[in-house]
């Protein structure tokens, strides 16, 4: 009873792990640009299937896959979602947004006020 108790709490991190692994065969035996972007495309529609991540985050998952596999350049793809600054743009936005929920910007000031001192410059 505990394993399948342990499978239904990790469902997620499980299907997320292992359905690259499972169908990797599909971009290696024969690795042709069609055989890359099915294996991209597989990946894509069962995360969106089983959302074990976030749909919106689904959807940008070309934009990683793609490129890493040698399908399309990241210049290329990153055009048929927008210009490729609005791309960077909305990157460094996901970065910003990580970083505010980690508290990891509180981490910092705090280091550098105890790096420098709280004392007023005279």
């Amino acid at each position: 009873m505990g394993y399948m108790k342990a499978m239904r709490i990790h469902w997620r991190t499980i299907v997320f792990l292992l359905t690259p692994l499972v169908f990797l065969p599909i971009a290696v035996v024969r690795p042709t640009q069609v055989s890359k972007a099915a294996y991209g495309v597989i990946i894509m529609a069962i995360f969106w299937a089983t959302e074990v991540v976030p749909i919106p985050i689904t959807s940008l998952l070309p934009v990683v896959i793609f490129p890493i596999l040698g399908v399309m350049s990241s210049k290329e793809l990153s055009q048929n979602y927008m210009k490729d600054i609005n791309m960077l743009i909305l990157a460094s936005l996901m970065v910003a947004a990580s970083v505010e929920k980690c508290n990891i910007h509180r981490r910092i000031s705090l280091s550098v006020v105890r790096l420098i001192g709280a004392r007023r410059p005279r």
